[in-house]
């Protein structure tokens, strides 16, 4: 019996190194639209988390191994920032990780049947699964019941693997802030980094958590909402993905009517494996084979994005429903693009030292519908009632008129009768304490997937960051470079020093 016993554990062992050492695994990640349609919240919860059973189940038969839904699929994002009762009746205690607990096989009555249903279906379906849910918590030191907007980690026992609490928090005061970065590892050998939404633009955690040349992948339940030029979704998360060289599952919230969307695979190499944003209200579940990265790479050389996508024009209508709310860039430098040149070259500052370098070639008809600016800005800019960012960029920028105001405004109609055959972005900037990335988009919300990215970091802490496409570019709504300037965080609104 023993011989038996240690022939099944060698053989169960031997099966998952193989399995370990395959060249990709199969990831699925959920844009999700809430059914809010129930009177009682507990019904509106359980109505989704039905749905995400079903999703589990579709993930599994797909032999996915893992599956991610977004942030506030479970409850919509309102009732979580507005009523306190509903907090706390949608609320579920979740096991510490390192106690290896699967609230599946467990008695403890302050698990929900919720985290309780996905612990089961997790262990039926054999695959990890990622929710994010509110998390309830007894402090000690407060000595009351505090809440979390957690992201819970499930591995294919069903046991809790991991438990991320987001640290940066979005008008949502109703949550206590969580402090700790956080990866787990897994059995098909992918070490993950776990964040939330918001999360991304902060250095703490979206940079700290890469700190560990082991995390090759970040997970990434996100409640996006679009707001131009710079900080849409889609362009935000590919942007990441590229300037830090690594795979991201980013499953997001999908509510058009409220600038909620955006759900994709990201590939390390610059590619968007899979991805999905309409006008429309609807769920679907995205599902690719992911290649490993057995070793993050840390070298500073040139990404180069080669992938070519066409909208079609059923895409182009369709998108024209989806909302998106535009950045006040009253303390940008503007440069207007005249259309009637074929070649521009242009140097523009923001303040004295923050400057950008634009090479542009393009043709344009009489019947262009969009005006193209150039625009700089070094400067903290208000993203909320809370939060003030320190941010830097260089980019063009589709305006629907001459007026700076309506630069990130969209008509109904994609842009028409201009087409950049180049163009090329770059500048010098101090490298201490802040992030750069691709800022790109087009009419149909997805970013730019062909152009080159390259830092140069000199001896003298400064960077030399240069943005250039590859191929034409006839859709445009953004292209450049959007960077964070953590220092800055929290000063008052306007121009700040490089």
């Amino acid at each position: 019996m023993k011989l038996i016993i240690n022939y099944l554990l060698c053989t169960c062992m031997c099966l998952i190194l193989v399995y370990a050492k395959t060249d990709t695994y199969r990831a699925a990640v959920v844009a999700f639209t809430p059914n809010l349609s129930a009177p009682e919240p507990l019904d509106r919860l359980y109505t989704n988390v039905a749905s995400y059973l079903s999703f589990i189940d579709e993930a599994g038969a797909q032999h996915s191994d893992i599956v991610v839904f977004p942030e506030d699929g479970l409850t919509g994002w309102y009732d979580v920032i507005t009523f306190p009762e509903i907090v706390e009746l949608v609320s579920t205690q979740v096991p510490d990780p390192n106690l290896k607990i699967t609230p599946c096989s467990s008695s403890n009555k302050k698990y929900s049947k919720a985290l309780t249903d996905f612990s089961c279906s997790a262990l039926k379906n054999k695959i990890y699964v990622v929710v994010n849910l509110v998390e309830q918590y007894y402090d000690n030191e407060r000595k009351n019941y505090v809440y979390f907007n957690t992201d819970v980690v499930f591995d294919k026992n069903g046991c809790v693997a991991a438990r991320y609490r987001k640290i940066n928090l979005l008008n949502e005061n109703l949550f206590v802030p969580g402090k700790a970065t956080l990866y787990f590892e897994t059995d098909f050998g992918v070490t993950f980094g776990l964040y939330t939404c918001f999360d991304i633009v902060f250095k703490h955690p979206a940079l700290n958590v890469l700190s560990d040349l082991e995390v090759t992948d970040i997970v990434y339940p996100v409640a996006w909402f679009s707001h131009l030029p710079f900080l849409q979704g889609l362009s935000v998360h590919h942007g990441y993905a590229v300037s830090n060289k690594i795979n991201l599952l980013a499953a997001g919230l999908h509510d058009p009517a409220l600038r909620n969307g955006g759900t994709a695979i990201y590939l390390a190499n610059g590619e968007i494996l899979k991805v999905y944003i309409n006008g429309q209200k609807g769920s679907k579940l995205l599902i690719g084979d992911v290649p490993k990265i057995s070793r993050r790479k840390s070298d500073k050389s040139c990404q180069v994005l080669e992938q070519l996508s066409e909208p079609t024009k059923e895409e182009l209508i369709d998108i024209a429903s989806f909302a998106t709310s535009v950045e006040d860039m009253t303390n940008y430098t503007f440069k207007s693009i005249d259309l009637n040149k074929k070649e521009i070259s242009e140097t523009i500052c923001s303040g004295e030292k923050f400057c950008c370098k634009f090479d542009i070639k393009l043709e344009a008809s009489s019947k262009a519908n969009y005006a193209y600016k150039l625009v700089a800005y070094h400067g903290t800019v208000q993203l909320s009632q809370n939060d003030r960012l320190g941010t830097r960029s260089c980019a063009v920028v589709a305006c629907k008129s001459e007026d700076n105001a309506s630069c990130g405004q969209r008509h109904k109609e994609p842009p028409s009768g201009v087409t950049f055959e180049k163009i090329e972005v770059k500048g010098t900037f101090n490298s201490q304490n802040s992030h750069d990335q691709p800022s790109t988009l087009r009419y149909n919300l997805k970013p730019v997937t062909n152009y080159t990215f390259c830092r140069n970091l000199k001896n003298n802490n400064d960077v030399e960051i240069n943005l250039t496409t590859t191929e034409k570019q006839s859709l445009l709504l953004t292209f450049g470079i959007y960077g964070r300037v953590f220092k800055d965080d929290g000063k008052p609104v306007g121009l700040t020093e490089e």
